[in-house]
């Protein structure tokens, strides 16, 4: 599925990084300062000093390189206007000297939750804005945040409903809903592989506006099996939600459990655990078609540990015993046979680098691309983020250093490919940006400012 070249928007400012352009309060550069010392011999100073929600970089020359962390996430892509951004190199004292810019894109891929079964072949692959280092169940920074408007993860590798139909399942999931909030889906597998359409969740876990824990899963005969919880959880505290379904020939018992005591249970015709012939597992998402108290798509608070398991109901001591775990390790290990398990507890710069099978291409970072023009002059084209990658730094641009009080631009655009693939649209791209100025005729001049952990929304 592809879509005509619609712009993304990304603010980058200062020596290199990205910044909210919705408000311009969020980052903001020093100026930069090309400093001849007496004689005019050059000194090849420049300062600077990049703020953004995270934290500060800074760096004078020279000096090679400046790591820069915990860069500002980007806005989601925009449909119809451009945000050129730029960084600023302003000569505040006596100018003179002249100057050469390069820029690298030293890596790209989308960020990830990773499964801790197998060999990681199926991820959860975070979209929009989810927020990670949460404090989890155990004091450690092993949660993420969803904020109930529009992001949410999934894994990338289809589930055959057939399979899971036929097998006795369990399936849960760490909650923390905020006070106040009106629920949201939780853990649920869905046809489509991101939330663009109507998905016909089924099973599912949510919670729904008052604050009770449902579950629901649709039988045979077009027969709905609902069973919820009795009390509002939206309370602010870690909860483990977790349905365990016995099937017979005849009949499903479905059991509910919430932090390891049954709190609902129902004995209903044979479930099919999915009317698709592949279906994708969500986090902090779900299809609200015909389900109970309406509650909405996506889920304000924390989340954690969420596994599912097909071949096996377990019992309530396994449960209660997965409730009590004392610590992230103890319930992942408990978890150890399960199907998969997202632990939830990756930053953003733990990527998924093959291929994502329901993209065209499979490759997310060959959607968007980046160009950049040093005032006039065009640096380079619009190019794939993923060649781009490949190529290296890029040939060097000269510039005559500003005069005393003016300022030289370095503008990078960001935008979506010709061949975009709408299934990208909010993907968390993890890249490396660098960006590196020279002193033209210094010796051993170079000042590099590296970010390699910004996130870019496809």
């Amino acid at each position: 599925m592809s879509a005509g070249t619609a712009l993304a928007a990304l603010a980058l400012t200062g020596a290199i990084g990205l910044a909210m352009t919705s408000d311009p309060t969020l980052a903001s550069w020093t100026a930069a300062e090309v400093v001849n010392s007496t004689d005019t011999a050059k000194s090849g100073r420049l300062a600077f000093t990049h703020t953004y929600p995270g934290g500060t970089c800074s760096a004078t020359g020279p000096t090679d390189p400046v790591e820069c962390v915990g860069g500002p996430v980007a806005t989601g892509a925009a449909t119809s206007t451009a945000q050129d951004v730029s960084d600023t190199l302003q000569n505040s004292s006596t100018g003179g000297s002249a100057v050469e810019h390069q820029v690298q894109a030293a890596a790209c891929a989308p960020a990830q939750f990773a499964d801790a079964r197998g060999s990681n072949a199926d991820p959860m692959l975070a979209r929009y804005r989810v927020t990670r280092g949460v404090t989890d169940k155990w004091g450690g920074s092993g949660a993420a945040s969803f904020d109930g408007t529009n992001d949410y993860a999934a894994d990338i590798v289809a589930t055959s409903t057939v399979a899971w139909a036929e097998s006795d399942f369990t399936i849960g999931v760490w909650f923390k809903a905020a006070p106040g909030s009106a629920g949201g889906g939780l853990l649920s597998l869905n046809a489509s592989p991101t939330s663009t359409s109507t998905s016909g969740a089924n099973p599912t876990l949510y919670v729904e506006p008052g604050g009770r824990i449902h579950f629901k899963s649709d039988g045979v005969l077009g027969a709905r099996q609902d069973v919820a919880g009795t009390t509002d959880l939206r309370d602010g505290s870690w909860h483990l939600a977790v349905v365990s379904t016995d099937r017979g020939l005849l009949s499903t018992d479905i059991r509910l459990y919430v932090d390891g005591v049954l709190v609902g249970s129902r004995l209903g015709i044979s479930l099919l655990t999915g009317t698709f012939s592949d279906s994708y597992w969500h986090l902090g998402w779900t299809d609200t078609t015909l389900l109970q108290n309406s509650p909405p798509n996506h889920f304000t608070g924390a989340l954690s540990g969420a596994f599912v398991h097909r071949g096996s109901a377990l019992g309530g001591p396994a449960i209660a015993s997965l409730a009590g775990a004392s610590s992230a390790a103890a319930y992942s290990s408990a978890l150890s046979a399960a199907t998969h398990v997202w632990m939830l507890d990756d930053a953003a710069t733990s990527t998924f680098s093959g291929s994502v099978p329901y993209i065209g291409g499979g490759v997310p970072c060959s959607e968007v691309r980046l160009a950049w023009t040093l005032g006039p002059t065009t640096a380079f084209a619009a190019t794939r983020l993923d060649l781009l990658v490949g190529a290296g730094w890029l040939p060097a641009v000269a510039a005559v250093a500003p005069t005393v009080g003016s300022s030289q631009t370095l503008v990078t655009s960001y935008s979506r490919d010709t061949s975009y693939d709408v299934d990208v649209t909010g993907m968390e791209l993890v890249t490396g940006l660098r960006h590196r100025v020279a002193l033209v005729g210094a010796t051993a001049w170079l000042l590099e400012l590296r970010w390699s952990s910004l996130v870019l929304l496809g």
